[in-house]
């Protein structure tokens, strides 16, 4: 029972680390973007837009993807969320 429970400790352990880590992935991107988009002609500018947009939905998709196939992450269910 206590390995269990280590177990489970060290799983949750591990999915915090790797939410740390996409969150600073993100910040550092948006860093990144904003500092380029300032030294950038507004032609060029569009379309690095386009392009980020695409691949930000890809990495949604896979996002979405490795939530659902990911043992022990779910997604909270549509009937108990509050539309207003």
């Amino acid at each position: 029972a206590f390995e269990e429970k280590q177990k489970r400790e060290e799983e949750k352990e591990q999915r915090f680390r790797e939410r740390v880590l996409q969150q600073r992935k993100i910040k550092l991107q948006e860093a990144t973007d904003k500092f380029q988009r300032a030294h950038l002609p507004s032609s060029q500018h569009k379309q690095i837009v386009q392009t980020k947009a695409a691949s930000q939905l890809e990495e949604a998709l896979e996002r979405i993807k490795g939530s659902v196939l990911t043992p022990g992450l779910y997604l909270p269910s549509r009937n108990k969320t509050n539309f207003r």
